[in-house]
């Protein structure tokens, strides 16, 4: 009967521990702002008079925040992209969860929860990425 007890107690304190480590990674991967809006299905959008650009809410960033976000130059993050386009396209493939961007009149955006994801994948998988390999200047 104490060892039925003890089984229960380990079995909720468990429970409980996994529930508040999935609440605070959702937390921090997602803010208030950005929960209301996915449980909406969509992301408020204003355009710009001069159409050369879109304007999302502040969770849309372009390729100067997100290299300050990410702690990397506009550069890298270009080599990056450039570096698993032809990682996917060689023989070997890429596996794994590329670098999420989209480009509008050439321009990069990205969006933060997305890139949040993305770093815990690479991080995870301790990917490295060798420009001179792929010959990125």
């Amino acid at each position: 009967m104490i060892l039925d007890k003890k089984s229960s107690l380990i079995i909720g304190i468990s429970i409980i521990m996994s529930s508040f480590i999935l609440g605070l990674f959702i937390y921090i991967t997602f803010d208030s702002e950005n929960i209301r809006n996915i449980s909406k299905g969509y992301i408020e959008t204003e355009a710009i008079e001069n159409n050369d650009r879109f304007l999302m809410n502040s969770n849309i960033i372009n390729i100067e925040e997100a290299a300050k976000y990410l702690n990397m130059t506009e550069s890298d993050i270009k080599k990056v992209i450039i570096t698993e386009k032809i990682m996917r396209e060689s023989q070997n493939g890429f596996n794994g969860k590329m670098l999420p961007y989209f480009k509008i009149n050439d321009e990069f955006y990205f969006y933060k929860a997305q890139l949040v994801l993305w770093i815990f994948e690479v991080s995870e998988e301790q990917r490295e990425y060798d420009f001179k390999k792929y010959l990125i200047k």
